[in-house]
């Protein structure tokens, strides 16, 4: 995939200057008080004018080529882990320089760690305002009251999903309007306080009405959302209209953007195509647009002789979600380190994994293996996380979903979990299968089972391998595509915690969940990520496409 270089942000190159410069006076004060002698102060300033050219030198060759984007749609953990990459460079940069000139033996030790460790700080202090000062500029200057445009209740319960994660508590929701279904709400009715059922989906107290209408700017006007509600006076005044009609032409709307900016409201239009939403890692850059990559999964890169797709997290559901039929009857892997040796050393199980309809990273160290290859815009697609994100995409009810596997118990608060946290999911059924082998009478029972529910998708948590040895031995028996996610329902369930949003960026999950499992983990992480290293370093890049 090509990319448009970055252009250097000058800020960063200042930032990062004047924070090493108060690192270097820190460390001097720290370590020698003011008992420093000429010649010292004459090596650290050789040293710490060496360091400002590295720091430039850094900018100036490694930024430009780097994939990721501005500061400004980093998150916190993505900064930090900049600075760290910059640091660790910083300081072999500096280690480098010190043998060079032969000052190692001169310089103190404990100067060269207060020097790091305060640049560390500052950095990511200095970055951190820096990104808030640049996102503020970005954000609107007035409290949003925002009016929800969507097609019908089921489409209202998914957006309310959706974005009860994301807006603040400063943004209400003042009313919605439904277009299909011509119903409306009452205005000053708080988002957060919005229940997950219900046919209202604003709570008791809002007025809700419907009637039968035959415009966009018609049904509007029955809304009580123009001409008068929307006029930038008083405080009933919305700020913004967040837009969400899957389905919907943008030239059908009949001028409804139009409408709102007349009477001075701005508008969020969420795009979509085919009904699937389009989610910010399957934008890319062609020449000086933006565009929707829609992946058709076909390009592979093998990681010893498993063939990994080349996607990320959105792109996989979208590609799921719109290939559900397409895929009946198939199954879909989430590999890690793993199940990525077992197939190294088991030829019938490698044989399962490329019998596999895709194959998708489910470890930070494999994705991180496939970037190396060349493939710097592969993703992580851990199989919990696939899963939510499915979840959210199927509110609306129009593909349905069938659980086999793991205890009755978890699946019982599986079962509670998701519909509270995804209103409107469509489950067809849950099966806990006995801990033993089956016999083909209670096979064939569990196929018809689970082929009369008509799930789309089925969802196997066997735990590996013994998941993708079910899927493989029932590929074209059943009528679902098989995704096989381990502990995916435990996840789901509430049964395990999943390792904090930071912990997963700096791809540590695996140490997270050795410290909640020591006994039944320890042996497997130090055994398999062993040999899954020394396979890495012993063996040669295959990829290509399947």
């Amino acid at each position: 995939m090509s990319h448009k270089p970055r252009k250097l942000d000058k800020g960063l190159i200042v930032i990062d200057l004047i924070a090493l410069f108060l690192s270097f006076l820190v460390a001097l004060r720290v370590r020698f008080g003011e008992d420093i002698a000429a010649w010292q102060m004459q090596l650290y300033s050789t040293l710490i004018v060496a360091e400002l050219m590295i720091t430039v030198m850094i900018h100036f060759y490694r930024m430009p080529r780097r994939k990721n984007p501005s500061i400004t749609l980093l998150d916190p953990i993505d900064i930090f882990v900049e600075t760290g990459h910059n640091q660790i460079i910083l300081l072999a940069g500096m280690a480098l320089f010190l043998m060079a000139t032969q000052s190692s033996q001169r310089v103190s030790r404990l100067a060269v760690l207060y020097m790091f460790l305060g640049n560390v700080v500052f950095v990511y202090i200095l970055r951190m305002i820096y990104w808030a000062i640049r996102k503020h500029r970005r954000q609107h200057t007035v409290t949003g009251r925002r009016l929800l445009v969507v097609t019908d209740a089921a489409h209202l319960r998914q957006v309310i999903g959706t974005l009860r994660a994301t807006l603040s508590v400063e943004d209400d929701i003042y009313g919605y309007c439904l277009i299909d279904e011509g119903q409306a709400a009452g205005k000053r009715e708080r988002f957060h306080d919005a229940p997950n059922d219900g046919d209202t989906a604003r709570g008791t107290s809002a007025e809700t009405y419907a009637a039968d209408v035959g415009s966009v700017q018609d049904n509007l006007e029955f809304c009580g959302c123009i001409p008068g509600s929307l006029r930038p006076a008083g405080p009933d005044t919305y700020t913004e209209a967040f837009i969400y009609l899957p389905g919907h032409r943008f030239n059908e709307v009949g001028g409804l953007v139009d409408i709102f900016n007349r009477n001075g409201v701005n508008v969020s239009y969420s795009l979509s195509v085919g009904g699937n939403d389009l989610a910010e890692q399957m934008l890319t850059k062609r020449g000086s647009y933006e565009a929707i990559l829609y992946s058709s999964m076909a390009e592979r890169c093998e990681v010893l002789n498993v063939p990994y797709a080349i996607t990320n997290l959105n792109s996989a559901v979208n590609y799921v979600k719109t290939h559900v039929q397409a895929l009946s009857g198939q199954y879909l892997c989430f590999s890690n380190v793993h199940t990525t040796v077992m197939a190294k050393e088991n030829k019938h199980f490698l044989k399962i994994m490329r019998g596999a309809a895709v194959v998708f990273p489910d470890g930070a160290p494999v994705a991180k293996q496939i970037r190396k290859y060349g493939y710097e815009e592969a993703g992580r697609v851990p199989g919990p996380d696939f899963m939510g994100e499915m979840f959210r995409a199927t509110m609306d009810g129009k593909v349905s979903h069938f659980f086999y596997g793991s205890t009755q118990k978890t699946l019982d608060l599986l079962r509670e979990n998701l519909e509270k946290n995804y209103p409107g999911i469509d489950i067809r059924g849950m099966y806990s299968p006995p801990f033993r082998a089956l016999t083909p009478e209670e096979d064939r029972d569990i196929v018809d089972m689970i082929n009369a529910s008509g799930a789309d998708i089925i969802w196997v948590g066997l735990g590996a391998p013994k998941q993708e040895r079910w899927m493989a031995a029932h590929k074209g028996m059943l009528k679902g595509v098989c995704a096989g996610v381990g502990a995916g329902f435990n996840f789901h369930a509430g049964n395990i915690r999943r390792a904090p949003y930071w912990v997963q960026k700096i791809g540590m999950e695996w140490l997270y969940r050795l410290f909640q499992d020591p006994k039944r983990l320890f042996s497997r992480y130090l055994v398999t990520n062993t040999k899954y290293i020394w396979y890495i370093m012993t063996g040669r890049k295959r990829s290509g496409k399947e």
